[in-house]
């Protein structure tokens, strides 16, 4: 109980979450696209219970497209190198 609290706690901070489905369809891309880039580091996903949620903070808005935050997958194989955790 006390994990998914933290969970939530820190997706809050992190501000707020979109589903598989919401942020696919946000980038423009398949479900299974986006799931492969949390899977291989290029972008940032949590489980919350049994749903996968990718916080806002990595999307970015510029010239009317979205993307991903440029860099994010350098920062994940840092934090993945340590052993620390993408969270």
């Amino acid at each position: 109980m006390r994990f998914a609290e933290l969970t939530r706690l820190l997706l809050q901070r992190a501000g707020g979450g979109l589903s598989l489905t919401e942020a696919a369809k946000l980038l423009g891309t398949s479900r299974q696209a986006l799931h492969k880039r949390v899977k291989t580091g290029s972008a940032l996903g949590l489980m919350d219970g049994a749903e996968l949620v990718l916080p806002k903070f990595q999307f970015i808005k510029e010239r009317g497209r979205t993307s991903i935050l440029e860099g994010l997958a350098k920062l994940i194989k840092l934090f993945d190198a340590s052993k620390a955790g993408r969270w």
